[in-house]
């Protein structure tokens, strides 16, 4: 009987401290919906050497909470400590943390930043679109501006020349835009009025080119006679020639591939280097696109991914 009591006992004990300890887990992490408006709070700080941890180390830099009608939301420094509290918003903020330790914030088209490393906030910008590092790319009306979130004084650079014309009515006319090159440049859709166009854009001289992802796959092979039309105008437009070295030219055209609703041809010029052994070396000359009428000429090359960079500046032939 006693033996029967001691277990009874024993397993309600067990059954008590498991309900405390689930109990206790669910107040840790549940938003507060009281209406309060206090902080959550966190009991320890990973360690950054803990790989479990850092893999959670990025929710602990902001959270949201929701209070009837309106959100509020928090941001914390790398340490644990509240760098701001933010309560009364209608609009669910949208809150994420950057490659470069950087807070970014979206509430509606507003956007700004907090810098987890130095604990400083950027000003409020309307219309940003992406980040890298401290620089922004945002839409100013028909233009995109490239310059530095947290220094007025530092890069500056307006896009302004497009291709194709921009829609022109209520709206942004850029569907998206990101930073692509490892910074280096810019990559932008946007509604123009013959329709959605892509372009790419280096931020230093603002040089304009479109990125055809996979172009070997995606391209199509000419028929012989299609073929043998580039060619031949090819030959007559740039001879066969080069007399400033004696080589001979050789083309080939490799496929034709439409890009932003036309249609283009890529063509490579390669020199014919006659060997000792009478065998033949071909050494690539020149790489271009030609456009569906032949009378323009787009220089172009494959970057480190393999993909085709056409150039849109217009080289009329």
């Amino acid at each position: 009987m006693k033996n029967k009591v001691f277990i009874l006992f024993l397993s309600l004990f067990l059954v008590l401290s498991l309900f405390g300890c689930v109990n206790n887990g669910i107040e840790e992490i549940t938003s507060d919906n009281t209406g309060s408006g206090s902080a959550p709070t966190f009991d320890t700080v990973p360690s950054p050497t803990d790989s479990s941890a850092q893999a959670d180390a990025e929710p602990e830099c902001f959270s949201i909470t929701q209070n009837g009608s309106t959100y509020s939301y928090y941001i914390y420094n790398r340490d644990g400590s509240l760098a701001e509290n933010i309560d009364g918003c209608t609009e669910r903020p949208e809150i994420c943390v950057t490659d470069s330790d950087l807070v970014r914030v979206t509430i509606g088209d507003e956007t700004y930043y907090y810098d987890l490393e130095s604990r400083s906030f950027t000003d409020t910008f309307t219309g940003v679109l992406d980040e890298n590092g401290t620089l922004m790319v945002l839409c100013d009306g028909p233009t995109l501006v490239i310059c530095d979130m947290f220094d007025e004084n530092g890069f500056y650079k307006v896009l302004d020349d497009f291709s194709y014309s921009l829609t022109d009515g209520e709206g942004s006319p850029f569907v998206s835009c990101e930073f692509i090159d490892g910074g280096g440049s810019v990559r932008c859709i946007y509604n123009s009025t013959d329709g959605e166009r892509l372009e790419c854009f280096n931020i230093t001289n603002g040089t304009k080119y479109v990125t055809v992802a996979d172009w070997r796959n995606q391209k199509e092979l000419l028929g012989g006679d299609e073929k043998e039309a580039v060619r031949s105008f090819l030959m007559g437009y740039m001879g066969t020639v080069d007399y400033n070295t004696g080589l001979e030219y050789v083309y080939e055209i490799t496929g034709s591939l439409e890009i932003n609703g036309e249609r283009y041809y890529h063509c490579e010029c390669y020199y014919r280097m006659m060997e000792e052994d009478g065998s033949e070396e071909l050494i690539s000359a020149a790489q271009f696109v030609l456009g569906e009428e032949y009378s323009e000429r787009y220089d172009c090359r494959e970057n480190d991914d393999m993909e085709l960079v056409v150039y849109t500046e217009n080289n009329m032939i």
